[in-house]
């Protein structure tokens, strides 16, 4: 009701300070103290399905139309040869067809056969990129959650160690899918700013010209949530290149600070 109060940060503050608003004087801009709602239940079992999941969620192709051919697509570079061979173990390196390669590109697709099956296991939704989510009241142990944000990172997010401030930046067209990353950010014990824009940054891959028509949503952690991820991050088991980074920001850099409001 808007009785309720809540602890804030009023928008275009340069203070740190958190004073208590009723929820009728809260604004769109202003800021909100969020709490972690870490998950303490263990299923290790969990992890690789979630793994799974956040590849398909970051970099696989689903839709109905891929349905209706029994595959499913996941995107890649061939220049990243074992990140591309730990995809295959993952999955079953029998279920995979001949790779699709791009012609006058980098670019090239494994093809998962049996992708209904595959989806309907993994309780995915068939749905292009701007729509992708998943049912987070699905997800009870903090193994099932941390496979999905390593899969997510293996696909679409990144280790960003060029400033003195390092990030972990995750990227999708989807605000639902932003969305339920910060949830399991926070189950945890994490917490990421979700940031929204709109750039046709486009570019080309072969001779077909990529145009943007959604919103791009940028999830980033930093301070002590970077550092906490880092230590539980298994990361370099399926994406080498990116685990090394992450690994360099678990050793090499003091992770403090950061502001939990959202």
């Amino acid at each position: 009701t808007a009785a309720h109060r809540y602890y804030a940060i009023k928008k275009g503050s340069q203070s740190k300070r958190l004073i208590d608003y009723r929820l009728d004087e809260l604004k769109e801009g202003d800021y909100v103290r969020v709490e972690p709602s870490p998950l303490w239940q263990s299923n290790p079992e969990e992890y690789l399905e979630g793994l799974k999941s956040g590849i398909l969620l970051g970099d696989g192709s689903y839709t109905e139309y891929a349905m209706s051919h029994n595959t499913v697509k996941i995107a890649s570079s061939t220049d990243d040869v074992e990140f591309n061979q730990n995809i295959k173990e993952l999955f079953g390196v029998d279920k995979f067809r001949k790779d699709d390669l791009q012609s006058g590109s980098k670019s090239m697709n494994m093809i998962l056969s049996g992708g209904r099956q595959i989806i309907q296991q993994l309780q995915l939704t068939p749905s292009y990129s701007h729509e992708k989510t998943f049912e987070i009241t699905k997800i009870s142990s903090r193994d099932k959650a941390l496979g999905f944000i390593d899969g997510l990172l293996a696909t679409d997010g990144d280790i960003l160690l060029r400033s003195n401030h390092p990030q972990i930046r995750f990227v999708t067209s989807s605000q639902k899918l932003a969305q339920n990353i910060r949830r399991l950010l926070l189950m945890l014990g994490c917490h990421g700013r979700i940031f929204s824009s709109f750039i046709d940054d486009g570019g080309w891959i072969g001779e077909r010209k990529i145009v943007r028509k959604h919103r791009k949503y940028q999830i980033i952690v930093s301070g002590e949530g970077a550092g906490r991820l880092a230590r539980m991050s298994q990361l370099e088991k399926i994406s080498p290149i990116k685990g090394k980074k992450m690994k360099e920001l678990r050793k090499e850099w003091l992770t403090t600070g950061n502001t939990w409001k959202a």
